[in-house]
């Protein structure tokens, strides 16, 4: 149940990060750092968890653009840490709803390890997503999502947002939040945007 939920707390926001804006458009090409903050479900136990990570994305089409996240963090159980990676390669399909909004349709493969006392495990599996991205105006981006994740045997839904800051033309920050059954979190990523 840990492995689900953590999983759940880091794939919720690459649907949302898996695009890019600049101050008149919606753009799909960036780089970015984040850190992340929150709770997963231990045996009936809310247990505390950090991770940081780094994502990427690169605009191959008018409507498709491929995305790429790699993240480690760590659970405090209480019996010791447990010490996770997970990996997220996918398309993100996206297209034009009005003016300055998009609906994304984020699909991943999911690759996840976790490493604790009492010995490791990792698994491969798939993630999809549906979302919304609105360019607010040149300043101000927001977007919702929600995502289906499915690894480990076990599959959980979450629901995430973001509001983003653009800085200007390349630099951006963004402050985001996820909810799921088993996890909630917050984060905060700058990207760099070309």
């Amino acid at each position: 149940k840990i492995r689900k939920g953590l999983l759940t707390l880091l794939a919720a926001g690459l649907p949302l990060s898996a695009a890019a804006a600049g101050p008149d458009e919606l753009r799909y090409d960036y780089l970015e750092v984040g850190v992340a903050f929150g709770e997963v479900d231990s045996v009936g136990d809310d247990v505390d968890f950090t991770g940081i990570g780094a994502a990427g994305s690169w605009g191959i089409h008018d409507n498709f653009a491929l995305f790429a996240a790699l993240g480690t963090g760590e659970i405090d159980t209480g019996f010791g840490d447990v010490d996770t990676t997970e990996l997220s390669v996918g398309i993100n399909p996206h297209f034009p709803i009005a003016n300055n909004v998009d609906i994304v349709i984020p699909v991943a493969l999911e690759w996840a390890d976790f490493d604790s006392n009492f010995g490791s495990d990792d698994d491969t599996g798939y993630s999809i997503g549906i979302g919304i991205r609105a360019l607010l105006s040149p300043s101000w981006e927001m977007g919702v999502g929600l995502q289906h994740v499915d690894i480990f045997d076990g599959d959980d839904q979450s629901i995430a947002g973001n509001v983003r800051w653009h800085i200007n033309d390349l630099f951006s920050v963004a402050l985001g939040a996820s909810l799921s059954d088993d996890a909630s979190s917050v984060g905060l990523d700058v990207r760099f945007s070309f």
